[in-house]
């Protein structure tokens, strides 16, 4: 049994459909028949049954589906520490960070880990806030960086660190208050989804007529 014919009976399995299935995998639609007939002589079981123009699963499929899946984990799994082990590496750290975090904090927090701990390979994933939390939840990411709380309940988290909204204007402004620049030029609003509520029911309540500019 090789592990091409698992890979192509998962990718096919979740199409449903020997086309796609061929895109997905740059293979030709006989290469992708030839691979699951080879399973399914391996197996002495149809994976596959036809119903009108499409494809679906057998029973047989289905059972068999988890443990196609476990196998090409537990193959990729093993490749990726033999990989690691030729590179030096015993051990890996994946990290999901939120792009600010990322391009702002991140580089030198790696940096000191890297000299401290030289025999693990860090990975990166850069994903949005929202996001973290779920990678972590669906073990693609070991760890965290994210601006807004996980909302997942098998996520555990904690503050590390917190920073005041600041305002900030144009150069050219010079030392004008607070009233001046707010009445002077649009405020950019809304690039992050945890506090922007709040604080602008604060500013519109001292500035009632105050012009917003939206940026995600």
């Amino acid at each position: 049994m090789e592990i091409k014919w698992l890979k192509t009976f998962i990718i096919a399995a979740s199409y449903e459909n020997f086309r796609q299935a061929s895109e997905d995998l740059f293979l030709t639609q006989p290469a992708v028949s030839k691979h699951i007939q080879r399973l399914q002589q391996e197996l002495g079981d149809e994976l596959f049954e036809k119903k009108g123009k499409y494809i679906v699963l057998t029973e047989a499929g289905r059972f068999f589906l988890p443990h196609a899946q476990k196998m090409v984990r537990a193959y990729e799994e093993g490749v990726g520490n033999f990989r690691l082990w030729k590179q030096g590496y015993n051990r890996k750290l994946t990290i999901s960070a939120a792009p600010q975090i990322a391009a702002s904090v991140l580089p030198s927090l790696i940096k000191q880990f890297v000299e401290r701990y030289p025999h693990i390979e860090v990975t990166v994933n850069i994903t949005n806030s929202f996001q973290v939390g779920k990678d972590i939840s669906d073990r693609r990411s070991d760890i965290g960086l994210t601006r807004m709380l996980p909302g997942q309940a098998d996520v555990s988290y904690e503050l590390i660190h917190k920073e005041k909204a600041v305002l900030v204007a144009p150069f050219s402004a010079g030392a004008r208050t607070e009233q001046e620049l707010l009445s002077s030029y649009r405020l950019l609003t809304n690039n992050h989804p945890v506090y922007w509520e709040d604080l602008l029911l604060q500013i519109k309540a001292c500035y009632p007529h105050i012009q917003l500019l939206p940026v995600t």
